[in-house]
């Protein structure tokens, strides 16, 4: 693998990640992709990126069934078949311990 597609697939597992953590806390994504909290707090916000092997296990482990289950949970289809795209779909609802009350 050269250099190039080292750094393409490296993008792409933090593209991965980043597109998983629109849904979830860092927890929760550490225990989805079985990584550090830490580590994927740097990755998602591009401090460093993962190194080749790591991107590896992102993108063919837990990428593709990750982002099959959340384009399922994003994508709605009206009653005649037509992808509705009129608004986001809502996002999921956190844990009562992380939940805010606004007055």
């Amino acid at each position: 693998m050269n250099r190039a597609e080292k750094a393409a697939l490296q993008l792409q597992a933090v593209s991965v990640l980043r597109m998983l953590k629109e849904t979830r806390t860092y927890d929760e994504l550490a225990e989805v992709t079985g990584l550090p909290a830490g580590d994927l707090n740097r990755y998602v916000n591009g401090h460093v990126l993962p190194s080749t092997e790591r991107a590896r296990e992102v993108v063919d482990g837990v990428g593709r069934e990750a982002l099959a289950r959340e384009l399922e949970e994003r994508l709605r289809v009206d009653e005649e078949g037509y992808v509705d795209n009129s608004s986001p779909p809502p996002r999921p609802a956190r844990s009562s311990s992380s939940a805010r009350t606004w007055c």
